[in-house]
């Protein structure tokens, strides 16, 4: 089977391409957005600042969103779960707390992160009140469905592609 893996890796190289413009076009309830990163610390989907797509999370700066970005990454590091970090109001400017879900997408060997808003109001002496990120799990798992489904379907195209 010569050229198989140019072919494999063409065909897997096109549904990454396809998954993340569909997850690009994902608005989560109340402004909320959705991020990934690779195992390599490679952003692949910020859309709040496209020109960061591509970077190494080591080389963004330590501005809102750098630090955002480095928050999620630490967290997807750590096997997942929720983390909560400070991002600019887009209308005031002023700093808001912001809170995001990670989860591990084995398929493509990245970290899909589901961030969003935290419009609770708690007190800092609080201890952390993970409740709401319950919030983002059946999203999250949503979303690893339709990234195994569209993987299935791509691969099962390309076979019957292939075989013709």
């Amino acid at each position: 089977l010569i050229g198989t893996g140019d072919y494999v890796s063409a065909v897997e190289a096109g549904l990454k391409a396809d998954a993340l413009e569909r997850l690009r076009a994902i608005h989560l309830t109340r402004g909320g957005r959705l991020m990934v990163v690779d195992q390599q610390g490679t952003i692949r989907l910020f859309p709040d600042q496209p020109e960061l797509e591509g970077k190494q999370v080591d080389t963004v700066d330590d501005s809102a969103e750098g630090l955002a970005i480095k928050a999620v990454w630490r967290k997807a590091q750590a096997g997942g779960g929720a983390v909560e970090f400070q991002l600019a109001d887009p209308v005031t400017g002023k700093p808001y707390p912001w809170q995001a879900w990670v989860e591990a997408e084995p398929t493509f060997n990245w970290s899909v992160a589901a961030l969003a808003p935290n419009g609770e109001n708690r007190h800092p002496d609080e201890g952390q009140d993970y409740s709401w990120a319950w919030r983002y799990v059946v999203p999250a798992v949503m979303l690893l469905v339709v990234l195994g489904w569209a993987v299935f379907l791509g691969l099962t195209q390309g076979r019957a592609n292939h075989d013709t």
